[in-house]
């Protein structure tokens, strides 16, 4: 079923790659959904490589066709120029709750309080962007010059507490 998942990003990668004026995508998958963000970036760059492709990772789950367990760790933010990730370490969902090795990734854990900390684990990241986002204020959002961010490291875990 996840392998699926992959299979339709990849398609509507190509199908947007496809688009004259397109120039840039930011792909952002939830949980399994994270499988469509990354099909979306390899399909489209299997079109058009030129494209500036970002992707969000909000929660991933890790296992591939239910055999390959770190299939997500591995893989995911290794096709976007640029790919961030927002966890919760309460998670036990497999995959979402370890820092990627190719992304940004931030924990929210500690960010969760009052009417947000009423939701499962599993939706705090979600929760997390999507006010972030509102806000204005998500930690890091693509930006030409990778260069420019400097507190961050790639493979860590970044605390928002």
């Amino acid at each position: 079923m996840l392998g699926c998942r992959k299979k339709i990003g990849i398609e509507i990668g190509k199908h947007l790659a496809a688009q004259s004026n397109l120039k840039a995508i930011h792909a952002i998958g939830h949980s399994c959904g994270s499988f469509v963000a990354l099909g979306i970036c390899e399909g489209a760059k299997s079109i058009n490589p030129q494209l500036i492709i970002q992707t969000t990772f909000l929660d991933p789950v890790s296992v591939y066709s239910g055999i390959f367990w770190d299939y997500g760790i591995k893989n995911f933010g290794t096709c976007g120029d640029f790919s961030d990730n927002y966890i919760d370490t309460r998670d036990t969902v497999p995959g979402s709750n370890q820092a990627l090795p190719n992304a940004y990734t931030f924990d929210v854990t500690h960010q969760q309080t009052g009417k947000d900390a009423q939701y499962p684990p599993h939706a705090w990241p979600t929760r997390y962007y999507i006010n972030a986002y509102n806000a204005q204020s998500v930690p890091l959002l693509y930006k030409a010059k990778i260069g420019e961010i400097k507190q961050f490291k790639k493979g860590e875990l970044n605390s928002l507490q």
